[in-house]
């Protein structure tokens, strides 16, 4: 609150003096004010991150466990001696099973950035030549 002083004109000095209380008083409350918007904001983002985390988790949970249990077939399948399987069908097979190890693999890697986002495990990080590996894997398949 501001008065006048009754042993003071009023006079353009001292109006521009309250015009620069005002001002200053109004810049203070909005300056408040978009501090608590910024403050509320990330809040918002950060329940929006832990929720991005909770349901990368839970996806990659609930994919993993059928993938297991389709695995386990098809490896018990591959791997049998006693009445082996037909050639196109054993090539069907090895493809399905090659395909649900590649699936696993992404929801494995699914999992660990939840696990990382979560804070629950630390990233560990290392150079690593990305063309050398190219060139290793391509030479690979080229073999098989």
């Amino acid at each position: 609150m501001a008065g006048v002083s009754s042993r003071l004109a009023l006079n353009e000095t001292y109006r521009a003096f309250y015009d620069l209380l005002a001002a200053g008083v109004t810049t203070a409350v909005a300056n408040a004010r978009a501090y608590e918007e910024e403050r509320k904001r990330a809040e918002a983002l950060a329940e929006i991150d832990r929720a991005k985390t909770a349901f990368f988790s839970n996806v990659s949970h609930e994919f993993r466990t059928p993938l297991t249990l389709m695995l386990g077939p098809l490896e018990d399948e591959l791997a049998e001696r006693e009445s082996p399987l037909p050639a196109t069908r054993r090539e069907r097979l090895e493809t399905a099973h090659r395909n649900s190890l590649r699936l696993l693999k992404l929801v494995n890697t699914l999992l660990d950035f939840s696990r990382i986002e979560a804070g629950r495990v630390q990233a560990s990080y290392e150079p690593t030549d990305l063309a050398a590996q190219g060139r290793a894997r391509l030479l690979s398949r080229w073999d098989a």
